[in-house]
């Protein structure tokens, strides 16, 4: 009983590091969706009311000519450079405290898989004690 409810911790933090991982992933890409809202705040005097693309130059790459598509669900490419923003800053913020989490959940799995290991190993009055330790 004891194994099977440590296999389950285990199995729930496992999907609960694959969850942050994606988190951290999507913080990761938020350098670039900031980058993609400046090009569009950058050009906002050349972008014409209804455009649904614009090539900009990209001076932070040496002038290179980017091709931007614009949303249709922004009204503007104001909002739409606004909300990227927006975005960016919500997943940097994010990003330092799933890295947090992450090492967190690191930690509890190391824990879980020591106790199944001494779990798997004990006699019923080691088992006893481990319940006790698990319980905390």
């Amino acid at each position: 009983a004891l194994v099977d409810a440590i296999d389950a911790a285990l199995t729930k933090e496992a999907r609960k590091a694959d969850a942050l991982r994606k988190e951290a992933k999507a913080a990761a890409d938020a350098e670039a969706m900031a980058h993609r809202a400046n090009l569009i705040f950058s050009n906002l005097y050349r972008i014409e009311d209804g455009a649904t693309q614009i090539s900009v130059e990209d001076w932070e790459n040496g002038g290179e000519v980017v091709e931007i598509t614009l949303s249709p669900k922004f009204r503007s490419a104001k909002e739409e450079a606004d909300a990227g923003f927006k975005k960016a800053r919500r997943l940097r913020r994010g990003s330092a405290v799933v890295e947090e989490l992450l090492e967190a959940s690191s930690a509890k799995s190391t824990v879980l898989e020591g106790l199944r290991g001494d779990a798997v190993d004990a006699d019923d009055d080691a088992l006893e004690m481990l319940e006790k330790r698990a319980a905390k």
